[in-house]
């Protein structure tokens, strides 16, 4: 079971990489000034249900698994019922409007992985038999021209055929069961679709290959596969959380292909602060941690945030002309209403995101000035 780590990406999201958040937010709980409560993790009886919470405020975490059949349902009423009344909704990849672009962006993606140069057709690394394995499990003519990408491709198609036969589908998946619930409801994003189609299709081609070797390997020992799964199933029914966790962190140790940390560590975002430092840069101190901000902040691809402190420290007061500048992989800028002077052109829209959330108190100067900018406010 090598491969396992590409199934279990498409298939779980475990433990460690959630994928359905609901927040339902119901009192003020920003500061964190001596004295207050701190934020506390509650498991819940419900299956694979916590909750973070912080006062009269709670974060819901409900693990989900992408593949799913009749027996994940129905989901328990307290699932239900706090994804019903969350105030905001994240999944991995957002609702049904981004899901309805995955296809569109996996077909472009594989168009750039495709091979023009015969000597890269896979027919010239795979045996006879192996050929004859994946046109057994795909049918001649998809097989064929999948021989012509990179190995990635031919790797998740084989996979799709493993959790068919072990009678899993995604659209039974507790991801998609929840999108449905939602209706017309706004679900965001923790990743974008680029971001899963780069762990996807990342490694040379070597690696690759090797991936789609042992996929194959896989699907000619199909029922020890589906033993893995069926377990994978069954801990998942029975809340084993702690199993769950053990049976899987041994899966990855033992694969190859996908990095454990490009899996598990590298999708996160770090909190880090940023501190100027006066007594060395003078004047400069502020915008040089800007920039320091900013190129921390580039790395994550639309989703890093900028966070100002609250107005129970000695925090920042005013923000000035073009403070955000260039920055295109800012997602979010949270905007206490301590902060009472901001300039009209703090934020530069034609060269930063556009989609950029500004994160404030109502009747805050931050929102009146958003609002000016045409960004988008969101009040909390």
């Amino acid at each position: 079971m090598k491969n396992l780590k590409k199934i279990l990406m498409a298939a779980l999201a475990f433990l460690l990489i959630f994928s359905f958040l609901v927040s339902c937010k119901t009192k003020d709980s920003n500061s964190q000034a001596d004295g207050e409560p701190k934020a506390v993790l509650i498991k819940h009886p419900e299956r694979m249900f916590w909750e973070i919470k912080k006062g009269d405020a709670s974060i819901y975490v409900l693990g989900t698994i992408h593949v799913a059949d009749k027996d994940f349902y129905p989901l328990e009423d307290k699932i239900l019922e706090a994804f019903d009344k969350a105030d905001r909704r994240v999944s991995e990849l957002g609702g049904k409007k981004e899901l309805e672009m995955v296809q569109e962006k996996l077909q472009m993606r594989m168009l750039q992985h495709f091979n023009l140069s015969p000597e890269k057709d896979l027919s010239n690394f795979l045996s006879e038999d192996e050929i004859n394995v994946v046109k057994q499990e795909l049918g001649e003519n998809i097989a064929v021209p999948l021989l012509k990408f990179n190995p990635w491709v031919l790797t998740i198609a084989l996979n799709q055929v493993l959790y068919t036969k072990a009678g899993l589908d995604p659209q039974n998946g507790i991801d998609m069961h929840l999108l449905n619930r939602a209706d017309k409801k706004e679900i965001e994003a923790l990743e974008s679709i680029d971001e899963q189609l780069d762990l996807l299709s990342s490694g040379t081609f070597e690696e690759q290959l090797k991936a789609l070797k042992e996929t194959i390997d896989e699907l000619q020992n199909a029922d020890k596969t589906i033993d893995w799964l069926t377990k994978l199933k069954k801990l998942y029914l029975e809340n084993n959380t702690e199993e769950l966790k053990d049976f899987i962190g041994s899966l990855l140790d033992m694969s190859d292909g996908i990095s454990k940390d490009a899996l598990l560590k590298d999708r996160n975002i770090e909190t880090k602060v940023f501190l100027p430092d006066w007594n060395k840069h003078g004047k400069k101190a502020g915008i040089l941690r800007n920039i320091e901000m900013f190129e921390y902040a580039s790395k994550f691809q639309n989703r890093g945030c900028v966070v100002f402190w609250d107005s129970k420290s000695k925090g920042t007061k005013s923000i000035g002309t073009l403070v955000f500048w260039g920055a295109e992989s800012i997602k979010s800028i949270t905007i206490p209403a301590s902060v009472t002077e901001i300039t009209d052109l703090f934020y530069f829209v034609d060269t930063c995101n556009p989609d950029v959330e500004i994160h404030t108190p109502k009747g805050s100067k931050a929102e009146e000035v958003a609002n000016s900018l045409g960004l988008k406010v969101v009040n909390d």
